[in-house]
């Protein structure tokens, strides 16, 4: 049986108002992705630069998905960000970034990750869902694959940089481990490495930490140990997209590709899983 392969693409921080370029960059990596010859496509959050570019541009970037042939819940899969559900901007000026952090203050983070979420259910079926409304987590049955996927947004914006492990979707997602299951997928947005919870002195030195303090890593190296997952694809870090780490006692590597959307003027990049039914996964990056 042939390798099943899966595009991952991951921070485009899409603003179609203050930073049209952003549109550009986003339509030219879905257009390569989908014709890379994917089997799946994988979206692993900060799909948008901020939450108001979420409410503004979600039905937008829809319909260019639509165009490509990969708005179905086989072809595609999107994870939650944080940029997608806080107001906590990378794209344009010093007075667009400082306009939208004033949002902050009055903004509902629950109910703006509802609006994400379901707008990410229109690409999984009900049985996908391992709560019944919520979009994360799920696990979808794609060929040999089962790909699992988790929301690490943490609900506090000013700890929105750190990973977030949630006890109680780690338990829906250890009763949903298949048994029998050939490959075992992990798509999140946060890079598993160890981080230091948020503190206000560090913002004020401009230190944000950006992976998992230690009482969410450890979970998260448990459950990927637990539920022998052959590989983990996630964002977040805005590096080089073939950066690479080893997760728990089984070394289950994780792929990060941070910088689909071209930030920090980086290339705009995107990764290729090829998993066979056994042996070696492979992962290469290409260039939009």
């Amino acid at each position: 049986m042939a390798s099943f392969r899966i595009a991952v693409l991951s921070d485009l921080h899409l603003d179609t108002v203050v930073e049209p370029a952003s549109w550009d960059l986003a339509r030219a990596a879905l257009k390569a992705a989908a014709s890379s010859g994917a089997d799946h496509v994988i979206l692993a959050g900060d799909t948008f630069d901020c939450a108001t570019a979420m409410l503004r541009d979600r039905e937008k970037l829809q319909r260019q998905i639509t165009s490509l042939g990969l708005w179905h819940r086989d072809r595609l899969t999107i994870v939650v960000g944080n940029h997608d559900v806080h107001h906590t901007p990378h794209r344009g000026s010093r007075l667009d970034r400082g306009r939208e952090l004033a949002r902050i203050p009055s903004a509902d983070t629950s109910a703006l990750l509802g609006t994400f979420s379901e707008w990410a259910n229109l690409l999984s079926a009900p049985g996908d869902r391992l709560w019944k409304r919520a979009a994360f987590p799920l696990r979808k049955e794609l060929d040999h694959v089962t790909l699992y996927a988790a929301d690490t947004t943490h609900g506090d914006t000013l700890r929105s940089g750190e990973g977030f492990w949630c006890p109680r979707d780690d338990a829906r997602l250890r009763a949903a481990t298949l048994e029998r299951a050939e490959r075992r997928l992990l798509a999140m947005h946060h890079t598993p490495i160890a981080g230091n919870p948020m503190r206000i002195k560090s913002v004020v030195r401009g230190i944000v930490p950006l992976g998992f303090p230690p009482e969410s890593l450890a979970p998260l190296t448990r459950f990927v140990e637990d539920a022998a997952v052959d590989a983990i694809v996630c964002g977040h870090l805005h590096k080089t997209a073939n950066y690479e780490r080893e997760v728990g006692a089984h070394r289950t590597p994780a792929y990060i590709v941070g910088r689909t959307g071209g930030l920090h003027g980086a290339a705009s990049m995107f990764g290729m899983l090829s998993v066979p039914v056994r042996g070696r996964i492979t992962w290469e990056t290409r260039a939009v």
